[in-house]
């Protein structure tokens, strides 16, 4: 049962503080979903623009770490292994949390603009802005422009997420969390088994 449920129930029921909280967000979230997802069968270009991006998009980040790895220089390699490694750690974090906290996707729990069919499963978090997320906070560390670069891009991927009908934006939220999460833990596994992290100045890796 949705805890805006118990919101609906009036003042005869003495509910903690912290549940009126929790509803108050959960109103606010499901308000913010329907103003973008709103806007989905409006503009066809706007349609075609956003389903291409919750596609393809994230193969674009991965396709950053597969040039920086093939390029064989140090920083760049040990980039693109922490890329990889905190974009992996994240989707298992992900799979995790989604079999002990299942959420209904928006289309399962409302009436919705859905743009493209998508299985069932659990909606928190959503795997598209964790990973990729994670790859732009990892290669945050080797070159801050390119990381904004992908920054951006993963934003849009994850409103695009929202936009499509495939999640609300606390899940979106919930990815960012824990892309950023698992670049941290990878990095401090990386300095316990004393891997050297990537470093940068100006934008600008560091060779060795």
């Amino acid at each position: 049962m949705q805890i805006s449920h118990f919101l609906s129930l009036g003042s005869n029921v003495n509910m903690p503080i912290y549940f009126e909280i929790v509803a108050a967000a959960e109103i606010m979230d499901y308000e913010l979903f329907q103003t973008i997802n709103g806007l989905a069968g409006k503009f066809s270009l706007l349609d075609e623009l956003m389903k291409g991006l919750t596609l393809y998009g994230p193969f674009i980040s991965v396709a950053v770490l597969a040039v920086l790895l093939l390029r064989w220089k140090m920083k760049e390699f040990l980039t693109g292994i922490l890329g990889f490694a905190a974009m992996l750690t994240g989707l298992g974090m992900d799979f995790l949390i989604g079999v002990l906290f299942y959420r209904g996707r928006p289309f399962v729990e409302h009436h919705v603009n859905l743009l493209l069919q998508h299985t069932q499963d659990s909606s928190f978090p959503s795997d598209h802005t964790t990973a990729t997320f994670a790859i732009a906070f990892a290669v945050w560390k080797f070159n801050q422009k390119l990381s904004s670069l992908l920054l951006i891009l993963a934003s849009i991927i994850g409103v695009s997420r929202i936009y499509v009908g495939h999640h609300y934006p606390t899940d979106v939220l919930g990815g960012i969390l824990i892309g950023f999460l698992s670049v941290k833990l990878v990095l401090w596994l990386f300095n316990t088994k004393g891997f050297s992290a990537p470093v940068k100045t100006n934008g600008q890796a560091i060779d060795k």
